[in-house]
């Protein structure tokens, strides 16, 4: 187990990550040196000795059965994801990009860009109407270039990571609790700075804005193309769920550093459950501001969830109810309301 350790320097003075399948862990240089050790399968009892005269310390074999414990607590245990990895689809780092583009995840230029395409989008989102398919096969093609966009979102963390040292090598097809997604790995990034993980997980959206304004340019010469027309529709709903800071997608873990919670998700339903037993946080302003907005969040989820039940459970008994993609939608959201109680969030 310990030989598949990966072990890796971090932006952060005498700090270095431990990282074994999906787990992370940051450690000091005397916690490295036990990995090293335990990866030459060193025995254990002759640690402290190395140790102690490689670094004139005394630690004991009571310290070191300790930072073992602590490691494989952390490291070797299988933990709960709402992400089901079903395939690889490619390797990112097989694809050669070049400085240039990776130039604009420059940390002094990069929000320009951001806020520049992002304002471009809402623009286009509100002046462009969408035309109705003419054919089955206009819809086919408009399903086809939104998965080559959602690619494209993984990529573009994929550049961003590069140019920040930090390699990935899979990008694939699975599920988020029962929504079907790409995913990339992007765990190395713990090593790197605050600064930096939050470029990279605006990346991706960054590459759908930079999309987004291509299909608005194209648009202002090809009128009423119903791909053009939805692509920038469905691209930018798509951008505002990942905006979301209450999911685990982008947005949320630009929060989750921004308030540098690295298990914002858990800290915050802790601190939900508490209001709900009116118990007042103690935590800073921000934490405070974030968890009344999840609050809000989840209480407006319901009420729609419980407003589209109401209405088309009524059609439904009246007979007026043969959408078959309305019988879908219903199903899909009982699997999720089962999901959630099953949780109990």
């Amino acid at each position: 187990m310990y030989s598949k350790i990966n072990i890796y320097k971090t932006d952060f003075s005498n700090k270095y990550l431990l990282r074994f399948n999906d787990n992370s862990l940051y450690v000091g240089y005397i916690v490295r040196e036990v990995v090293l050790l335990l990866k030459k399968e060193i025995n254990k009892d002759s640690i402290p000795k190395i140790i102690n005269e490689k670094h004139n310390l005394t630690v004991n074999d009571a310290d070191i059965q300790k930072i073992i414990k602590n490691i494989e607590a952390t490291l070797f245990v299988t933990k709960e994801t709402s992400l089901i990895k079903l395939f690889k689809i490619i390797n990112p780092a097989n694809i050669n990009v070049p400085l240039l583009f990776q130039n604009i995840f420059k940390e002094k230029t990069f929000y320009i860009y951001l806020f520049s395409m992002l304002l471009i989008n809402i623009y286009a989102f509100l002046k462009v109407e969408r035309v109705v398919s003419k054919s089955f096969a206009e819809t086919v093609f408009l399903y086809i270039f939104l998965i080559f966009i959602l690619i494209s979102h993984e990529l573009g963390h994929s550049i961003a990571s590069k140019k920040y040292g930090v390699i990935t090598n899979e990008i694939g097809f699975g599920f988020y609790s029962i929504f079907p997604v790409f995913y990339i790995d992007l765990g190395e990034v713990w090593r790197l700075s605050t600064t930096k993980r939050i470029i990279i997980n605006l990346s991706g959206i960054f590459s759908q804005l930079l999309i987004g304004a291509l299909l608005f340019t194209i648009n202002t010469f090809i009128n009423d193309n119903y791909l053009i027309t939805n692509l920038i529709y469905i691209n930018f709903i798509i951008l505002l769920l990942n905006f979301n800071p209450f999911l685990k997608f982008d947005g949320y873990w630009v929060v989750s550093d921004l308030l540098k919670q690295r298990n914002l998700m858990n800290k915050s339903n802790e601190l939900l459950k508490g209001l709900f037993s009116l118990k007042l946080p103690k935590e800073k302003f921000g934490m405070i501001f974030y968890i009344f907005l999840k609050l809000i969040f989840i209480l407006w989820v319901i009420y729609n969830i419980l407003n589209f039940i109401y209405k088309y459970t009524l059609k439904l008994l009246n007979n007026e109810f043969s959408n078959l993609n309305y019988i879908i939608l219903i199903v899909i959201i009982g699997l999720l309301i089962t999901k959630l109680i099953k949780k109990k969030i």
